[in-house]
Formats: C-alpha cells, sequence, structure tokens
C-alpha cells in the first residue's frame, strides 16, 4: 500500500453526532484523503473514544502513516472554542467538560474544540463560496451554524444560533435542556421519529398524506415549528443563503412544499415578510457530517499554520 501523506503530516477532523461519529484526515494542502464513521459512545469517555477512533479508521481508509498534527472536533450544544469546553451537550451526555484536554491527552497532539453545526457552516461557505450563509441542521436536534462576511458567528458564550432551544408548544413536553416546549422537539429527526412510533419516518409522511389523523397532525406541527426556525433565522441573521441539511431531508418531498406554503402564507399578509423573500434563500444540501469534519479539520489546519 501506498502511503498516502508519508513524510508530511495530517490534520483530522471530526463530527461527533447524536448516535455516528463522522471524521476526515486531511493533508495540508487542504485535500482530504480519507473518511470513516463510527457509532457515537455517549458521555464524557464515550465521546473521547469516538473521536480517537474515528480519526483511527479515517487514517486507515486514507492509507497513511504520516504524523498528525492536530485535530479539530465539532460537537452539538453551547462551546467556548478558546478553552475547548462543553457546556452543555445533552444528545451526546456531556454537561461541563473540557472536551479538548482530555482529546488532546488520548492523541497526543492539539484539538481544538467548536460546535458542530458552526464547523459545517464553516465547511459548506467555503465549499460553495458564500460569505453570507446559514446551516440549519436537522438531526437528533435542531441545529444552526452562522457565517456572516466569511467569519463564524459564535456568540459571547458559545450559544449563538441555539435556536432549537427557543419555545414553540408551551404545552409541550420538557426538553433535555430543562425548558418546555422547545422547537427542536416539534422539529427534529428526533422529533418525527418518536411521532412515527416504530415506522419508518418515510411511512409517517407517507401516512399523513393519506390522511390518517394523528399522523398528519403530527407532520403538520413539525412543519409549522420549521417554518418558524426559518422565519427566525432569516429575520435573526439575513443570511444570503439559509442551507438545510440533515437526514430529514431526504424525505423533502414530502413536507418542504407545506412549509413553503406556511411561509408564502404569512408574507401573503406581511409587506416585511415579502420583502424578506425568505423561501427564496432555501437549498437543501448533502451530508452535513461530511461538512462539519472538513470545517473541523479545515478549522484546525489554519489555525496550526498560524500559530
Amino acid at each position: 500500500m501506498t502511503d498516502r501523506g508519508s513524510g508530511r503530516g495530517v490534520y483530522a477532523g471530526v463530527d461527533v453526532g447524536g448516535t455516528k461519529t463522522a471524521a476526515v484526515v486531511m493533508d495540508e494542502d487542504g485535500a482530504v484523503l480519507g473518511r470513516a464513521r463510527r457509532p457515537t459512545r455517549p458521555g464524557e469517555s464515550g465521546v473521547v473514544e469516538s473521536v480517537v477512533a474515528a480519526i483511527a479508521e479515517a487514517r486507515r481508509v486514507a492509507g497513511t502513516t504520516a504524523p498528525l498534527h492536530a485535530a479539530g472536533v465539532g460537537v452539538p450544544g453551547a462551546v467556548d472554542p478558546a478553552r475547548g469546553f462543553v457546556g452543555r451537550a445533552v444528545n451526546i451526555g456531556l454537561d461541563g467538560f473540557a472536551l479538548a484536554e482530555a482529546a488532546t491527552a488520548a492523541l497526543g497532539v492539539p484539538v481544538r474544540v467548536d460546535n458542530d453545526v458552526t464547523l459545517a457552516a464553516q465547511g459548506l461557505a467555503h465549499a460553495l463560496g458564500e460569505s453570507s450563509l446559514a446551516l440549519i441542521n436537522l438531526g437528533t436536534g435542531f441545529g444552526v451554524g452562522v457565517v456572516l462576511d466569511g467569519a463564524a458567528l459564535r456568540g459571547h458564550r458559545g450559544a449563538a444560533g441555539e435556536i432549537g432551544h427557543l419555545p414553540f408548544d408551551p404545552r409541550g413536553s420538557r426538553c433535555g435542556c430543562g425548558l418546555i416546549g422547545c422547537l427542536e422537539l416539534s422539529a427534529s429527526g428526533s422529533a418525527l421519529a418518536r411521532a412515527a412510533g416504530g415506522r419508518s419516518v418515510p411511512q409517517l409522511f407517507a401516512d399523513a398524506a393519506a390522511g390518517e389523523a394523528s399522523s398528519a397532525t403530527a407532520v403538520d406541527a413539525f412543519c409549522a415549528a420549521l417554518a418558524l426556525g426559518l422565519r427566525i433565522v432569516v429575520q435573526a441573521y439575513d443570511v444570503d443563503t439559509v442551507a438545510l441539511g440533515g437526514g430529514v431531508f431526504a424525505s423533502r418531498e414530502a413536507f418542504m412544499p407545506r412549509v413553503r406554503a406556511l411561509i408564502d402564507d404569512q408574507a401573503a399578509s406581511s409587506s416585511f415578510l415579502r420583502d424578506l423573500r425568505i423561501t427564496e434563500r432555501l437549498r437543501i444540501v448533502d451530508d452535513t457530517s461530511s461538512s462539519a469534519a472538513e470545517g473541523a479539520a479545515n478549522w484546525v489546519r489554519e489555525q496550526v499554520a498560524v500559530a
């Protein structure tokens, strides 16, 4: 086997999701050499082990033994990237954890940590040549990453874009964050899976289209929550492009026409909303975990190069 990258260093980027951890290995010029996916193990030790295992698998796929210079890691939730500290990431079982420090000790190289959707937005903006972009990722939760004027927007405490935890249904269930009726309890892959009750999500959409009452109610709530989330993102950040990613969008033909119609219906009675042209900004994108992993690798590659 030819050792790709032999004699030169490589960088790793990792996206830790609620169920899967994706990793890429990138050379010093920014070319991706290998990719891998592993199941995510929740909790402090589990997440660190998932990161290490995913990087090792990506290196094996890449066929390289070149030294690892550094790694970038994206996780859901509020992150302080300066310290690599994860405040609360309910979907992977972290709550106040110095992930960068722990991963650095495990890998023996510098590790930087940031919000996963922020890194995905950076990776996607770079790939599309966009300087003003928001990425809404519907996976386990409702994640938003924002790039304005070419720079990622993180906020004072790393919580910029945590729109999934805004209130949507005051009579709803308690969210893992502790609040009641959060937006992501209605607009996320997890919300649809709960509503499906053992069926596949495509079957849930099919049953709703056939007029089955409980399925139709669940899909209506999902569409209303997603439409509101899109409005919030555009009104808060006014980006050129709102990219929509996550496995849910594989079934987009079953719900996006309804979401667009809800936004257009609201705009019909509001010149303010009409002028925003929200639906014209929407763009479906492919696998966001790859964007996040690549964004993480590029981010840490640029940081180490500057240092």
